[in-house]
């Protein structure tokens, strides 16, 4: 084991709360792209 053991576990769980919060924005953008693309032509903003 690394003498930073401590501080690459507390990396990695910073990186997978990264990687939530991006994948979920990630997913919102896609509804509404699918949301804009059921709107017909002209509405979407």
């Amino acid at each position: 084991m690394h003498k930073n053991s401590k501080k690459q576990k507390s990396f990695q769980k910073n990186n997978k709360a990264k990687a939530e919060t991006h994948s979920s924005q990630r997913e919102s953008l896609s509804e509404k792209k699918t949301f804009n693309r059921r709107k017909p032509n002209g509405v979407i903003k």
